[in-house]
């Protein structure tokens, strides 16, 4: 990954964690790192998701199931993940994790 890249990420994953406190910083941890080990296993996830020929509507309703599973009814962070999948930067995930 090149320096400007994992800067950016790193960037991505301040701003998340310093949204959640306590116990719930862990959670949010843990399931990153799941994310992360999706994103590395999963070839079709990450080629759909990276695909701009699926309609970004489409695409956030694949998050909005990912994330429902991962970390039921916590919004933030299904935004953080939409807003990863807007700014290109979803092939991120793993670094910010």
């Amino acid at each position: 990954m090149k320096k400007a890249q994992a800067k950016i990420a790193k960037r991505y994953a301040k701003a998340l964690l310093e949204s959640y406190q306590g116990a719930e910083l862990d959670g949010v941890r843990h399931t990153l790192n799941l994310l992360a080990e999706m994103w590395h296993s999963v070839v079709a996830l990450r080629e759909s998701m990276l695909n701009p020929g699926i309609p970004l509507a489409k695409r956030q309703e694949v998050l909005s199931d990912i994330a429902q599973r991962c970390r039921p009814s916590d919004k933030k962070f299904y935004n953080f993940l939409c807003l990863l999948l807007e700014n290109g930067r979803l092939a991120a995930l793993p670094q910010v994790a």
